[in-house]
């Protein structure tokens, strides 16, 4: 499980990078480049006898609408890390914190298990009583049983942490996504707004 977390991780981190760099940058390169050809357009307004000038106008605005939504897109992409990839690579990095715990929780059981057969050992020797070695069996159960309890503490909230972690995670990407396409829509709407 650690080395696939390490990779989520990384590939979440990597991820939220592209979304402030190239992905805002792309997105705002876009949209300077529809509003580019928008205001090259509104010098032509009214030039050409088939085409009103109102409805010349109408398309310079809706281009200037699509270059202002996909900077606004940019801008979204941006943000959006703050609202999902950063709470996600978060928590997975509290479980990396956890994971690393967990051999020196082993070694220490296999130490106490190699003790108390020692002790046993010991005992079948002759070399000291039966209640030493059973004191020390009792701690190396006690121990072996704490260490079970907390493993399967750890899964059970590792269920649990999981799910609430990806639902949130996923909320947010839907309701990024829909964001942008509700964008897009309003945009979409503008030129069919234009006769032709």
């Amino acid at each position: 499980m650690d080395e696939s977390l390490k990779h989520v991780i990384l590939a979440v981190h990597d991820h939220s990078k592209k979304h402030i760099g190239p992905f805002k940058r792309e997105y705002n390169k876009l949209g300077a480049s529809f509003t580019s050809l928008a205001n090259s357009f509104e010098l032509d307004n009214g030039l050409h006898p088939d085409v009103t000038v109102e409805e010349s106008q109408r398309l310079t605005m809706a281009l200037q609408h699509t270059g202002k939504t996909y900077t606004e897109i940019g801008d979204l992409y941006a943000i959006q890390p703050r609202e999902d990839l950063y709470p996600l690579e978060d928590s997975m990095r509290e479980y990396t914190g956890m994971l690393a715990c967990f051999p020196d929780m082993i070694s220490f059981h296999k130490h106490t298990l190699s003790t108390e057969r020692e002790y046993q050992k010991s005992q079948e020797d002759g070399k000291i009583d039966g209640l030493d070695a059973e004191q020390v069996r009792r701690r190396a159960d006690v121990i072996s049983y704490s260490m079970m309890a907390e493993m399967n503490h750890f899964h059970q909230e590792r269920v649990k942490d999981y799910k609430d972690m990806m639902q949130k995670y996923l909320q947010e990407q839907i309701k990024f996504y829909e964001t942008i396409t509700n964008k897009l829509q309003e945009n979409l709407a503008m030129y069919g707004d234009i006769n032709t």
